[in-house]
């Protein structure tokens, strides 16, 4: 029997996050391009991010990936050489990554999405 569902912004934002974070782990920062980027998830999506909104997700993971390699600017190191502000700098960039994620996704709308039956069984 074929099917309804509701496709919402929650399950956007998702699949969204999870292409954005599978093209940074593809590609090195070189061969990055916002553009192709935002045209991937148009095409997922049916909507048109704006690629600066794209960069900005690009941007947060890599602040993300220097706080964990130890290399990011923003680290405060004692003496010692810890990293005294290291989960306040990952509390921020997750934060930045999913406002970025948002702003991506803003003009998407909760939809009917018409599943043959075929294809949900």
């Amino acid at each position: 029997m074929d099917q309804l569902f509701q496709f919402t912004k929650d399950q956007a934002e998702k699949a969204a996050r999870v292409t954005i974070i599978n093209y940074y782990e593809r590609y090195p920062n070189e061969w990055q391009d916002e553009d192709v980027l935002a045209y991937e998830i148009s095409g997922m999506l049916g909507i048109r991010p704006q690629p600066s909104y794209v960069a900005n997700a690009l941007q947060a993971l890599d602040d993300l990936r220097n706080v964990e390699n130890g290399t990011h600017d923003a680290l405060n190191l004692n003496e010692a050489r810890t990293e005294d502000n290291r989960a306040e700098l990952v509390e921020r960039f997750e934060m930045d990554l999913l406002m970025a994620i948002r702003d991506v996704v803003a003009e998407f709308r909760t939809h009917e999405v018409f599943v043959p039956a075929a294809v949900a069984a």
